[in-house]
Parts: C-alpha cells; sequence; structure tokens
C-alpha cells in the first residue's frame, strides 16, 4: 500500500488489491470520503487533485483526468474533450517499466522494456542500458546503468531506491 497527499484534503491511495482511489477529507472516518480512480495498477504519480499518471500492471502509462469514479477511465481521443477536467486518460507510452514525473522541465520520463530512458513530451531517447534515474533539472537527470558482462554482474542498488517502488510486478 502506498500513496501520494496532494494537499491536507486530497490523498491518492493504492490499496493491496492494486486499486487506486482518491481519498478525501475532512479526515475522522474509515473509510474516508473516496472515489476510484483506476485498478490493476503498478504505480501512480499524482500531479494534483484532478490529474494522476498511472502505471498499470500490463506496462501501459497513462496520464488521467478528473472527475474520477468510471473504471478505467475513457480515452480522452473518445470523449467530447481532451484532457483536463473531462474524466478521460491519455497512454502516454507502452512497455513502460518505471517513470517519474518532473513539474519544472521535461514532463515525464521513463524506462522501457528494453532498458531505453525517454522523454515522454516531445518524444526523445535520453540513455540506453538504464537501470534507474532521478531528474535533477531541465538538463539534467541521475543514471545508473545497468551491467551486463557476466564477470562484472552483480546485483546494483538502484539510485534513491525509486526502482523498487516504480517495478512492474511480474
Amino acid at each position: 500500500m502506498f500513496f501520494n497527499a496532494i494537499d491536507s484534503t486530497h490523498v491518492f491511495v493504492a490499496d493491496r488489491n492494486n486499486d487506486l482511489w482518491l481519498d478525501q477529507g475532512p479526515w475522522g472516518q474509515i473509510p474516508p470520503l473516496r472515489t476510484h480512480v483506476d485498478g490493476n495498477i503498478g504505480d501512480f504519480l499524482a500531479v494534483d487533485a484532478e490529474t494522476v499518471y498511472v502505471l498499470g500492471q500490463d506496462g501501459n502509462l497513462w496520464l488521467e483526468n478528473a472527475p474520477f469514479g468510471t473504471v478505467p477511465l475513457p480515452p480522452c481521443s473518445e470523449t467530447s474533450g481532451f484532457g483536463q477536467g473531462f474524466s478521460c486518460r491519455t497512454l502516454v507510452a507502452s512497455n513502460v517499466l518505471a517513470f517519474d514525473y518532473f513539474a519544472d522541465g521535461g514532463g515525464v520520463f521513463y524506462i522501457d522494456g528494453n532498458d531505453n530512458l525517454w522523454q515522454a513530451s516531445p518524444l526523445v531517447q535520453i540513455d540506453g542500458n538504464v537501470y534507474s534515474f532521478q531528474p535533477l533539472s531541465p538538463e539534467q537527470s541521475l543514471m545508473a546503468r545497468r551491467v551486463r558482462s557476466r564477470a562484472a554482474a552483480r546485483p546494483q542498488r538502484p539510485v534513491g531506491g525509486r526502482r523498487s517502488r516504480f517495478a512492474r510486478r511480474v
């Protein structure tokens, strides 16, 4: 179970059944007022109370827009609106192993199933053989590279411990 607090009255929560919920205050009642956001999630990262990136267990990375409650949300291309405020989702990438969001520059970064690091928009490959990463600024990222030779092959610890949380469950 993990969570992402947006402010004092909005918290995204992933439960043990891999369902994502938006819990809303006031607090003091269990369970709190909650809205189902998505199911079968591997990870998520909330931007605000109305926008959340969701990595499905199938490796698809979605940008989901409130209002939530319909699971799964329809693709934005099939709704009357495109984006925030229209209760829809947009496929960002497939075959995603890990991702992060950097609000101040670059947006979404992800590692694909071939260990390539990508910036999602505009779509640009940043590096290859990447094990883990941490965006530092619009111009810099800290990366750990995967070692492929047998002589040097030993377990590597992910940078910042991010890989364990963002790894797709197999």
